[in-house]
């Protein structure tokens, strides 16, 4: 099992949901995961966990964006994780930083509920791909 796996797993594990349909969601993705030692990757047929970021410019109170070219409507900037990838935080901040041209100044915010500093959250899958959102802020 790959260390991004693993923080994946531990992520979901230590994630409080905030409802019982999150919940439900955070119990399937850790079921594929605890299933597929290659649910990470885009390989994983016919679903695999993605990284995405939701890069936020705190000065200007405003959030970028991408208009995703399968499904057609405006998400937060993300995509697939690499073997390179150590963890779901540097997977997504991997993502924002291609997908937004952003090359100075976007940092991962830190997480304040757990010990790390992923700020990993969890949210419905998208397509056939899960994607687990991190936090980031820019200013553009």
């Amino acid at each position: 099992m790959s260390g991004l796996h693993q923080d994946a797993v531990r992520s979901l594990q230590d994630w409080t949901a905030p409802d019982p349909e999150q919940d439900l969601l955070r119990r399937d993705y850790l079921d594929h995961l605890l299933e597929r030692s290659d649910g990470m990757y885009r390989s994983c047929r016919p679903a695999h966990i993605t990284a995405s970021a939701l890069v936020v410019d705190i000065e200007r109170g405003r959030v970028l964006l991408t208009l995703h070219p399968k499904v057609g409507r405006w998400l937060q900037l993300g995509g697939h994780c690499e073997p390179e990838d150590a963890t779901l935080a540097a997977a997504a901040l991997r993502e924002a930083t291609e997908e937004s041209g952003i090359t100075v100044g976007l940092a991962l915010f830190p997480d304040r509920s757990r010990s790390s500093s992923t700020g990993t959250r969890s949210t419905a899958p998208a397509g056939t791909s899960r994607r687990t959102p991190t936090w980031t802020s820019s200013t553009w």
